[in-house]
């Protein structure tokens, strides 16, 4: 076999040179780091509305700051007690209450519409109809026949600030944030998925109140029997309720 000639040695050297240089601009090209301009830059959907089991939470302003922690359901033992409401309910052939104390300082839009709606007895002779054992209670302004009635006020913001605790009461909306109007639920479990989370936009449910007295009927109301109505479980005997403002 005959030795490579010099021209030729010569030419695959060049050859063999200018690939290792090519390989060396690439190399720093994609390795260095690039001005805010240049980098591409990733776009994220917001976070839905509502998670894909609350959707039927049907029928709220977001004034948190922020990334602040939220508020925490308590009530201070040297300041007068916030507004309380009784459900007055007949279960099992016999009177029952429950008792919610409403948390104004947290949510007052949430709360004055509460209580405005029930000054006008609009929630008397309307029932529990949804029953998710633990995951809510719902109930507003629906009747034993079914009927819903029209709220006499407008749909408020959404005041989603705390966090949607067992025994919370909290008011149920569409996908728009600032829809809630008369329809409310009450949480059976600690319901995180409903929380508010930071966000550019508002979202979360806004809990406006605690159980105070009844969470025991409250389970058993839960329970009993359901017909399932467009992937809700619905009461098949709705729990009719009469509403009754106790104290300031």
């Amino acid at each position: 076999m005959r030795p490579p000639q010099p021209n030729a040695w010569r030419r695959r050297q060049y050859a063999g040179f200018l690939a290792v240089l090519f390989c060396m601009v690439l190399w720093v090209h994609y390795s260095a780091p690039r001005s805010a301009a240049d980098r591409p830059t990733k776009k994220f959907s917001p976070p839905p509305a509502v998670d894909d089991d609350t959707a039927h939470l049907a029928h709220a302003d977001e004034k948190h700051g922020g990334e602040a922690e939220l508020a925490k359901p308590h009530h201070d033992e040297g300041e007068p007690r916030s507004e309380v409401v009784e459900f007055h309910v007949a279960f099992d052939g016999k009177p029952e209450v429950i008792v919610i104390e409403l948390w104004p300082k947290i949510a007052p839009v949430t709360v004055a519409n509460f209580v405005a709606l029930v000054e006008k007895q609009y929630f008397d002779g309307k029932v529990f109809y949804r029953a998710e054992p633990g995951f809510v209670l719902q109930g507003g302004g629906r009747d034993v026949h079914g009927h819903q009635k029209s709220s006499p006020f407008k749909p408020i913001v959404l005041e989603a600030k705390t966090k949607n605790v067992r025994g919370t009461i909290a008011m149920a909306r569409t996908n728009d944030p600032n829809s809630a109007s008369t329809e409310f639920f009450i949480n059976l479990n600690d319901n995180v998925h409903l929380d508010p989370r930071p966000a550019p936009q508002p979202n979360g449910y806004a809990a406006f109140g605690m159980v105070i007295e009844g969470m025991d009927l409250i389970d058993q109301l839960s329970h009993l029997p359901t017909t399932v109505q467009g992937g809700l479980k619905m009461l098949s005997a709705p729990i009719e309720y009469q509403v009754v403002k106790m104290r300031r």
